[in-house]
């Protein structure tokens, strides 16, 4: 293997070309339509937490999703598109796989794919890559005192997979264990042995880690089209030119499948765009990161400032920011966190759309109609915590030709 292109320098685009290198691949190029890394992979909660390897989609959520779908400030919330066709058939099959049938065999193999997560981010410390990465664990939160018991059984679920039982926190003991939760919060428990990072930071270190062993970036380069001939990608025709490649991987994000599409595949990734805002030199200084359940948001500290993220809105492939949103997060951070303050930070406001399939798993694995084109796409709300992993099985496939056991669940083929 001589020659590997990369569609994508997001989280999946750049692990990936990491793990190729690791694999003695000689030549690595990333194209990429913008400047560098953009959208999800610099918008995320930073959570390395495998305990939360689980899709979008869980049993209950279409009830749940038809509330909220219409109120623009909710956790999730959907822009009905019904002269999208393309949209509205994910949409039909997202709810069909909000079943527990569905939802188990998504969790189970997610869990197993993240099985070597936190051996693949030491190895990359101690490899040279450098960022900032934290082993706090994570603190659920809980305003009712009801949903932290239904959370907390919930979490219990992830026992068969060798996680610890969390730690449960009322009232008073709740705020010592981490103060800067507010009176209004009934309850915590405590998921001991999973991480954080600063999340610019794993970016910028593996950005010049693969500079500095010699991958290539061409960036503000979009990709037209490809050259396939025999059932073989020979080339990539871009608006700067033409690269030819052994190996091509889309990923692409929430674009993968447009892309895909140019290949001849149509594969069902819709855009689900999340929000974040950042607060530096914060009143209020965290220990933990935070999850705080009833308005579905993150909160982490990643060093000189605090990160809000969260929210899920299905809108179509759009970079509009709604301020109602923005709002939501603000909300929630006053609710659960003492002497936040009411203005919103504008100029650290930011959005991103995450690649969502409509059964909650990633797509990893050979395009069928092309042997030497793959695709890396669909982590959903789990792009950070999975993309060493994926990297890591896409470039043994890439390398031997075979897929991993762990990626056969993800293959392009189910859809």
């Amino acid at each position: 293997m001589k020659h590997v292109l990369i569609i994508g320098s997001g989280l999946q685009g750049l692990n990936a070309a990491y793990a190729l290198k690791q694999r003695g691949v000689s030549e690595i190029t990333i194209v990429d339509s913008a400047a560098g890394p953009h959208g999800a992979s610099m918008v995320h909660a930073g959570w390395i937490v495998p305990a939360h390897s689980e899709p979008v989609g869980a049993p209950g959520m279409t009830r749940q999703s038809l509330k909220w779908m219409l109120k623009s400030d909710s956790p999730l919330y959907i822009k009905p598109a019904v002269h999208d066709f393309e949209f509205m058939s994910w949409l039909f099959k997202f709810w069909r796989a909000c079943n527990e049938k569905s939802y188990s065999h998504a969790i189970a193999a997610m869990v197993a794919l993240n099985e070597k997560t936190f051996q693949l981010f030491d190895s990359y410390a101690e490899n040279g890559v450098k960022f900032e990465m934290y082993k706090e664990g994570l603190i659920m939160a809980f305003l009712s005192g009801r949903n932290l018991e239904h959370g907390l059984e919930h979490a219990k679920r992830f026992e068969q997979f060798g996680f610890d039982t969390p730690k449960v926190y009322w009232g008073a003991e709740a705020r010592d264990f981490e103060p800067a939760l507010s009176d209004s919060v009934n309850g915590i428990f405590h998921i001991d042995h999973q991480r954080h990072l600063r999340s610019e930071s794993f970016t910028e270190g593996l950005l010049t880690w693969l500079r500095d062993h010699g991958v290539t970036f061409a960036s503000n380069t979009s990709v037209t089209g490809f050259d396939i001939a025999g059932g073989s990608v020979r080339a990539v025709e871009t608006t700067n030119g033409r690269y030819e490649a052994d190996a091509v991987v889309i990923a692409a994000g929430a674009y993968s499948g447009r892309i895909a599409k140019l290949a001849g595949k149509k594969l069902p990734v819709q855009a689900g765009k999340g929000y974040k805002l950042d607060f530096h030199h914060p009143p209020t200084r965290l220990t933990h990161p935070l999850s705080l359940h009833e308005p579905r948001m993150a909160v982490t500290p990643m060093g000189p400032y605090t990160r809000f993220a969260g929210t899920m809105e299905l809108s179509g492939i759009n970079t509009k920011v709604r301020q109602e949103r923005v709002l939501a997060l603000m909300r929630g951070g006053q609710q659960f966190l003492r002497d936040w303050p009411t203005e919103i930070p504008s100029h650290t406001i930011g959005s991103g759309l995450r690649p969502m399939t409509p059964d909650g798993m990633p797509i990893i694995g050979t395009l069928p109609n092309v042997r030497n084109m793959t695709i890396s796409t669909g982590h959903q709300m789990l792009g950070l915590v999975l993309a060493p992993a994926s990297g890591d099985a896409l470039a043994e496939l890439i390398v031997t030709g075979k897929t991993p056991a762990v990626l056969e669940p993800f293959s392009p083929n189910r859809f």
